[in-house]
């Protein structure tokens, strides 16, 4: 629980220059293996109910025990999912900004500058009174 709140703490960051990359995505591979653990842990324990029902009462007990964790794995499960498509579309979103930023970059860079002079290069300013061009 704590690891899929950090995760989605995060998830939820939008900045350009502060990504968690790395650590969302080693948070995400523990969380993908506790899950993996979780679901094998259920089905042995249901396994180990099944076999080891001695009266109804505890039969049902088990079950209800078995569903219950279940029930909760599946919530887990589901919050995890949730989270990494928040990130997913943060990181869309990221992608998106650095093109429209890029692609703004690259047609500045493209345009003439207004303030170059035909040959490149930028007329000097002089102080009035102290000669040079335009002075």
């Amino acid at each position: 629980s704590q690891k899929l709140e950090r995760l989605a703490q995060l998830a939820k960051r939008s900045s350009m220059f502060d990504d968690p990359a790395q650590e969302v995505a080693e948070l995400s591979a523990v969380i993908k293996q506790d899950i993996t653990a979780l679901n094998t842990a259920i089905a042995e324990l249901q396994n180990h109910a099944a076999r080891n029902a001695s009266n109804k009462q505890g039969a049902d007990h088990s079950v209800t025990v078995v569903d219950t964790l279940k029930t909760r794995l599946m919530g887990a499960t589901k919050a995890f999912k949730e989270v990494l498509t928040v990130r997913q579309e943060n990181v869309k979103n990221q992608n998106n900004r650095r093109s429209m930023f890029s692609n703004s970059s690259a047609a500045n860079a493209a345009r003439p500058n207004p303030f170059a002079r035909g040959d490149g290069n930028f007329p000097r300013l002089a102080a009035p009174g102290m000669g040079g061009e335009g002075g």
